[in-house]
């Protein structure tokens, strides 16, 4: 089965750098990309399918930590919250010390190891 990755964010155009990011030779995973208000709720309420969710932090609506928060916090599947900002891990984790769900921070500027990232979590799935 292939390895299904959710993506929330406002900006689908930061699908891009994982695109961009991943080795040609390898099969990219299945992404399914919500961006919008209706999308976004259809996505939340269908998490249970993926493998990965990927969340931007800083969404108009939801933040990243505020999605976690409100509807991931049992949730075993684990979650990469994607940023512009370098330097919000520090926050981030204090913010979802409650959560139960393995959350990890990544900017987006550094595609390299965004992909690095998911690949570690399709080696476990394998």
């Amino acid at each position: 089965m292939q390895f299904r990755i959710l993506w929330i964010d406002d900006e689908p155009v930061r699908y891009r750098v994982l695109i961009n990011n991943w080795d040609k030779e390898e099969e990219l995973p299945e992404v399914v990309f919500a961006h919008g208000a209706d999308q976004i709720e259809h996505a939340l309420q269908h998490m249970q399918k993926f493998d990965l969710i990927l969340l931007d932090h800083d969404m108009p609506l939801l933040s990243g930590p505020e999605v976690v928060k409100q509807y991931l916090v049992e949730l075993s599947t684990p979650v990469i919250i994607v940023s512009m900002n370098r330097d919000g891990a520090a926050a981030m984790k204090a913010e979802l010390q409650e959560a139960m769900t393995p959350v990890q921070y990544c900017s987006i500027t550094n595609g390299k190891r965004l992909v690095a990232i998911i690949k570690e979590y399709m080696n476990k799935r394998s």
